[in-house]
């Protein structure tokens, strides 16, 4: 009865090796010539978890479309450590440059401040205002980046915008203008 069972299972097997081979040798293989589509990765892996809201030309909140001037960036919901702010967002077919960091209540708690994950931010030049107590906080924020052309905006950063950022030792202005006191704005930090 045994020599029965092994019998068949050598069968099975080499049976089953014969059509895998088979299959193999008539599988299509590529050509080394041929050319293999690869996706766009985007090159920015934090933007699909930035929360934006419209601001209208006196810079206040707004959800209606055609009053949307600018966008402020009230959250983040990711975990992605480097966090790097474009300088247009689009929303609803509409363009606009990204001009502030604020905190918003409706998403106090995807809000910048305090996020445990952000480990260095990069600020456009389009961003010209960042709020009291945006970017305060965050535990594992090491660096912070302004961008500049040598014709960017100067940017107003209020107080207490990265206070108690225990772990930033890098503030990286780029000779851009900046409205705010540095012991005020970084107040609680290394760098204070």
């Amino acid at each position: 009865m045994n020599k029965i069972f092994i019998l068949i299972g050598v069968v099975v097997l080499v049976i089953g090796l014969t059509v895998g081979i088979t299959f193999a040798v008539w599988t299509e293989q590529a050509d080394i010539t041929d050319s293999v589509q690869t996706p766009v990765v985007d090159d920015n892996p934090s933007l699909q978890y930035i929360i934006f809201y419209g601001l209208d030309s006196n810079g206040e909140f707004t959800e209606t479309i055609e009053d949307i001037s600018s966008f402020a960036v009230v959250g983040y919901t990711g975990l992605v450590g480097e966090l790097e702010i474009p300088s247009t967002y689009t929303a609803n077919g509409v363009t606009k440059p990204v001009t502030h960091i604020l905190i918003h209540e409706d998403h106090y708690e995807n809000r910048l401040a305090s996020h445990p994950i952000i480990t260095s931010i990069l600020i456009p030049q389009s961003v010209i205002y960042v709020g009291s107590g945006a970017c305060m906080g965050m535990p594992l924020l090491t660096k912070v980046v302004l961008e500049n052309s040598g014709e960017s905006e100067a940017i107003t950063i209020n107080d207490m915008a990265f206070s108690a950022c225990q772990k930033l030792e890098e503030f990286v202005s780029n000779e851009r203008e900046i409205n705010g006191d540095s012991s005020s704005y970084l107040k609680g930090t290394p760098l204070a």
